[in-house]
């Protein structure tokens, strides 16, 4: 599997993660959980292999939306709403603060 396949097999499988998983010490192994990824297309299979297991890339969020894949530099951004911040995650470096605020400020725009 190329980089791109790889990290678009993480990008989707992120969402599936913080929709399907509650906090707990299980960041960054597979997931035995229910989380499964579901094949609607046979063009997915161009794309992810058939052996692609969902993976817990980071802990502790309630809200999350994104991701978007920086393919150029080698990371995934997305957004913690509630924190008002878009977290920066790396793959064998884990997550920091990419930027806080991100955006909302708590006045109505002018």
């Amino acid at each position: 599997m190329n980089s791109f396949q790889r990290m678009s097999l993480i990008a989707a499988a992120f969402a599936v993660v913080f929709a399907s998983f509650s906090n707990g010490p299980t960041a960054g192994k597979a997931s035995d959980s229910a989380a499964k990824i579901v094949r609607l297309d046979p063009a997915f299979d161009k794309l992810v292999p058939t052996n692609a297991q969902v993976e817990k890339l980071v802990d502790g969020h309630k809200w999350v939306e994104g991701p978007v894949w920086n393919r150029k530099e080698g990371y995934l951004l997305f957004s913690d709403i509630p924190n008002n911040a878009i977290i920066k995650w790396w793959e064998g470096k884990g997550e920091s603060v990419f930027m806080q605020p991100a955006g909302y400020t708590g006045k109505e725009p002018l």
